[in-house]
């Protein structure tokens, strides 16, 4: 049991994965590099502020586990219960974070012009569909034609030696 709900947490992840980065290269703001060296001046004061954010929580967290008079064996069961529930669409979320951040940062330019890009290459595409459409069609109706020509034939061929037995025999 335990190894299929890992199988669909991985799953879940890489399907988000999958999706964030998708939808990050089409809507990206800028060129993967561009989005790097932005990211890269503003890492140091972000990271400060989480590691003030995250002892913040964890102190709350704390009082509020004091005040609710739970053990710590009960608050990790209560915590894995929760954790259970959630897994699958956490594993979606951070899948589809990982995958837009990787988009982002690795976008070769910005999403206006992927996004241009592909609705170039549709258009492309659509119109070399009707062209083989075309052509199939006209394959199709050239084989009708002969295969009428070819029963007409076999038709005419066969009420002739119709008319022949019925003249030899009378």
């Amino acid at each position: 049991m335990e190894r299929e709900h890992g199988s669909v947490n991985v799953s879940s992840l890489l399907a988000g994965a999958a999706i964030g980065g998708v939808v990050a290269l089409l809507y990206a703001p800028k060129s993967g590099s561009e989005t790097r060296r932005l990211l890269k001046t503003k890492a140091e004061t972000a990271r400060e502020e989480a590691q003030e954010l995250a002892e913040h929580a964890r102190r709350l967290a704390e009082d509020k586990a004091h005040g609710l008079g739970l053990s710590k064996l009960e608050r990790k069961v209560r915590k894995d219960k929760e954790m259970d529930n959630k897994t699958l669409g956490i594993g979606f979320l951070a899948g589809t974070l990982v995958g837009a951040a990787i988009g982002v940062l690795y976008a070769p330019r910005p999403g206006r012009e992927t996004r241009g890009i592909i609705k170039t290459k549709a258009e492309h595409t659509a119109e070399e569909a009707l062209h083989v459409a075309e052509h199939a069609r006209d394959r199709a109706v050239e084989r009708l034609e002969r295969a009428k020509s070819a029963v007409a034939s076999a038709k005419k061929r066969a009420e002739e030696e119709q008319q022949e037995e019925e003249r030899a025999t009378s």
